[in-house]
């Protein structure tokens, strides 16, 4: 997995779902804040449930992005879905918007996810198949939800 033909992939690969972690991890953090600054606290978990809703359907679609149109687009289209839904999100004026753009980076995540999986499962088979496909869950572990 980190030999010289596929290091780069997998650095870019673990990093990626460390961001999409990490940006579940600091929506939780600053959801009170948010919440307050939109006015919104009949819509506290919402936000949460979008996301996680969202990415089951983003899942079911990135594995069909996938497997029509390979994995380099699939990930990238992931990317830019979850990028287009943290902008909207980031520059909501109202709850519903923001759990509006939490819908959208949830479609991206679940897209993201299993591009992420399909890649791994792609290297060569042999000895490191239980590292390998333990890897994209790696940075959960220190990056819970």
């Amino acid at each position: 997995m980190f030999d010289r033909a596929h290091r780069l992939t997998t650095a870019g690969l673990l990093m990626l779902i460390t961001f999409v972690a990490f940006e579940s991890m600091a929506v939780a953090t600053a959801m009170p804040t948010a919440v307050a600054e939109l006015d919104g606290l009949a819509w506290y978990g919402w936000p949460f449930s979008a996301f996680l809703v969202a990415s089951v359907f983003g899942m079911v679609l990135g594995g069909d992005l996938d497997d029509r149109r390979g994995s380099r687009v699939a990930v990238l289209a992931g990317v830019a879905v979850f990028a287009a839904g943290l902008l909207v999100g980031g520059l909501s004026g109202h709850m519903a918007v923001f759990v509006a753009a939490r819908a959208v980076q949830g479609i991206g995540g679940g897209i993201i996810a299993v591009s992420l999986y399909v890649v791994a499962g792609r290297v060569p088979t042999g000895r490191s198949c239980g590292r390998r496909c333990s890897r994209p869950s790696r940075p959960r572990g220190c990056c819970p939800r």
